[in-house]
């Protein structure tokens, strides 16, 4: 008797085009092409959600929600994300396109019968969408920034939380090094603290170094105040 493929064997071979979509036909999810179904989805449980863009399947697959980027443990916002998260897709069956997996994680399109996941993540506000290539992600975005909603309204800022600490920690998305700036220096006005990727506010030029964070080149004085 020839041996049945693992609901986790079948997951992992479930990387399909970018060109292709998902939809609701009846009571299941289809892989759609030109208009046309042309693959039932099977639907998998969700034992356990990481964070607000990753969680772990029934056959202990790690799955992390494509294009939506959530903080991570200990960042502003953590844990109303995975409450979010959580409230989307527990208890309940969930689809996915899978793009693309390395060698501990599915990048997938995840849906359940109330429509894509990631999209209502972004939608809510806890989970950022940094690109500019998907219209209905962009206007998701554009959602929760406009109404202040999730990240956008608790932990993405321009005013400090204590008006004695001015000195902005940055850190560069390309290079990770951790910069800060206080007033005075140039770019300080430009630059917002997003405290859900593990930026953060500081009282003193000590308590930013301290925290890994070196002066910006850029900032002429010797030190601040």
């Amino acid at each position: 008797m020839a041996k049945k493929n693992s609901p986790s064997s079948n997951l992992k071979k479930l990387v399909v085009s970018s060109t292709l979509a998902a939809t609701l036909i009846g009571s299941a999810f289809w892989i759609v092409k030109d208009n046309k179904p042309v693959k039932s989805l099977p639907s998998y449980h969700v034992k356990q959600v990481i964070d607000g863009d990753t969680f772990i399947t029934t056959d202990n697959q790690h799955v992390r929600l494509r294009d939506a980027q959530a903080p991570d443990e200990g960042n502003c916002g953590y844990k109303e994300a995975k409450q979010e998260l959580s409230r989307l897709i527990l208890d309940q069956p969930v689809y996915l396109i899978v793009r693309y997996h390395d060698s501990y994680r599915l990048y997938a399109e995840v849906f359940t019968s109330d429509g894509e996941v990631n999209e209502q993540m972004i939608k809510s506000g806890w989970a950022r969408y940094d690109r500019s290539l998907k219209p209905h992600l962009l206007a998701a975005r554009q959602h929760a920034k406009q109404q202040g909603l999730g990240l956008y309204g608790l932990c993405i800022t321009t005013t400090p939380d204590n008006p004695d600490c001015l000195i902005k920690g940055n850190i560069n998305t390309k290079t990770s090094e951790k910069i800060y700036y206080f007033p005075g220096c140039v770019s300080y006005n430009q630059t917002i603290v997003d405290k859900d990727l593990g930026e953060s506010w500081f009282c003193s030029e000590d308590q930013a170094q301290q925290s890994g964070f070196r002066k910006a080149l850029t900032c002429f004085a010797r030190s601040w105040p």
